[in-house]
């Protein structure tokens, strides 16, 4: 694997941590507002037990997913591929390899729908021409907005 192909890893693996980091962050988010207006639904007597349950499934998903914690770790985990990426001259290629096969080997468990907007992006930073770069199916595109 050449020096190249090692720094386009690193970038796509920042960029896919950073994507999963914004989209846990914004459920997470989410789900709080969520939990506020239904609990102000209830303080306010507009019919308490649908709300209440609503909560009680909101809680239960944050409980089970743990959104925010999610999002820290992939934030963590993109400073990390960030700092490989800004000091890989530094590094000789053996080196390079050896920090990066490392840092994946500690990379969170990624939504598989984020890897082609991450693809995209890397392509994009690489300079890759616009025919060659690939193409976002609708909902990709979707994610791609909704993640930044």
């Amino acid at each position: 694997m050449s020096r190249e192909e090692v720094k386009d890893r690193i970038l796509y693996g920042y960029y896919l941590e950073q994507l999963y980091a914004t989209a846990t962050g914004r459920i997470d988010r989410l789900f709080s507002v969520l939990t506020l207006i239904f609990g102000s639904a209830i303080v306010l007597k507009a019919n308490p037990f649908v709300f209440g349950v609503l909560i009680v499934i909101i809680s239960a998903v944050q409980s089970t997913y743990q959104f925010g914690k999610q999002s820290a770790g992939a934030a963590k985990q993109s400073f990390e591929y960030l700092r490989l990426f800004t000091n890989e001259a530094q590094c000789n290629d053996a080196d390079l390899k050896a920090r990066l096969i490392e840092l994946e080997s500690t990379d969170n468990n990624i939504w598989s729908c984020l890897k082609p907007i991450a693809l995209r992006k890397t392509q994009i930073k690489i300079g890759l021409p616009v025919e060659n770069q690939e193409k976002l199916s609708r909902l990709s595109t979707l994610l791609r907005l909704l993640c930044g």
